[in-house]
C-alpha cells in the first residue's frame, strides 16, 4: 500500500511539473541566470564578407572580433565566422553539435525590412538578390513580382530555414546593421525581426530577444554597432525597456535590463 501511494505520488509530481505555469518556469530560468541546459553555452559570430566594398567587409569583421574577446571574457565559447550569403548563416547555425546551446548569436552586415543582404562586386554578374536571407518565401515572391526577377539559387535562404532548436531558452540575437527594423520607429518596416524574434519563441525559446537597428549606424569605427536606437523584440513585440520602448545607451544592452523587460512584459512578480 504504501509502495502504491509513493508511485502514485511521484507520477503527480511529474505531472504537476509537466503542467506547471510557463510564466512561472521563465521566472525560474531568468531569476537563476541558467539557461535550459548545461553549461557552456555557445556564441557565434557571422560577419558578412561578400560586400562591394573591402571596407565594409573589415568593418563588420573588427566589431565581430571585438564581440569575441568580450564573450570569451564571460567564459562564452565563441566563434567568428565569415559569411557570403544566406545559406551559409542558416547551415552556421543547424550545424552546431548541440541542441539548446547558442547563447548569442550575432549577424553583422547590411540588413533591411526584408531581411539581411550581401553585396556582390558588380563585376562578377551576379544579382545581389539571390544570395539574401529573406524573412519569409513570400517576401521573396513580392521581390521577383515587383523587380521581374527569378530568385531560384540555392544561397538564399529564409528564417524557416534555421532550425530554432540550437538556441538557448534566453538566448539574445543581434542584427548589426542599418535599419533592420526602419528608418523610423513605428513605421512598419519590421517584419523580418518580428518573424524571427516569432519563430524563436515558437521554438519555446521564449525569453529569447532580437535587437535591431532604427535607422543608420553612426560613429562605427568609435562604438562598434552598439549605439544608435536600438530595439529589442520577443515574440513579435517591441519589448519596453526602462519605461520605453527604444534603447539609445551605447555599448552592450546589459541582461538584467532584458530580463527585466521580459518579467514587465509577462507581469512575473518578484
Amino acid at each position: 500500500m504504501a509502495e502504491k501511494w509513493k508511485d502514485n505520488t511521484k507520477k503527480w509530481q511529474q505531472a504537476s511539473e509537466k503542467w506547471k505555469n510557463p510564466l512561472q518556469k521563465m521566472k525560474d530560468k531568468l531569476d537563476s541566470g541558467k539557461s535550459a541546459i548545461v553549461k557552456p553555452t555557445e556564441a557565434k559570430i557571422l560577419a558578412s564578407a561578400f560586400n562591394r566594398v573591402d571596407s565594409d567587409n573589415e568593418t563588420f569583421y573588427r566589431a565581430g572580433s571585438d564581440y569575441k574577446a568580450e564573450y570569451e571574457a564571460k567564459g562564452i565559447v565563441t566563434r567568428i565566422v565569415q559569411v557570403y550569403n544566406g545559406r551559409d548563416i542558416v547551415e552556421e547555425i543547424n550545424n552546431l553539435s548541440n541542441d539548446g546551446k547558442l547563447k548569442r548569436l550575432d549577424l553583422l552586415g547590411h540588413a533591411s525590412s526584408q531581411g539581411l543582404f550581401f553585396k556582390e562586386d558588380i563585376n562578377l554578374g551576379l544579382d545581389i538578390r539571390k544570395v539574401n536571407l529573406y524573412s519569409n518565401k513570400q517576401v521573396i515572391q513580392d521581390v521577383e513580382t515587383a523587380e521581374n526577377l527569378k530568385i531560384s539559387s540555392p544561397d538564399a535562404a529564409v528564417l524557416s530555414d534555421i532550425n530554432f532548436a540550437k538556441f538557448d531558452y534566453a538566448c539574445r540575437i543581434e542584427i548589426h546593421g542599418c535599419a533592420a527594423a526602419g528608418d523610423v520607429f513605428g513605421d512598419g518596416l519590421d517584419l523580418f525581426v518580428k518573424e524571427f524574434s516569432i519563430l524563436l519563441f515558437n521554438a519555446g525559446k521564449s525569453a529569447g530577444v532580437v535587437i535591431v537597428h532604427i535607422g543608420a549606424c553612426k560613429d562605427i569605427s568609435q562604438y562598434g554597432y552598439r549605439h544608435g536606437t536600438r530595439v529589442a523584440y520577443n515574440n513579435g513585440k517591441i519589448l519596453s525597456i526602462n519605461g520605453q520602448y527604444i534603447y539609445e545607451e551605447k555599448g552592450d544592452i546589459p541582461d538584467i535590463v532584458i530580463k527585466t523587460a521580459l518579467k514587465q512584459k509577462y507581469n512575473i512578480q518578484e
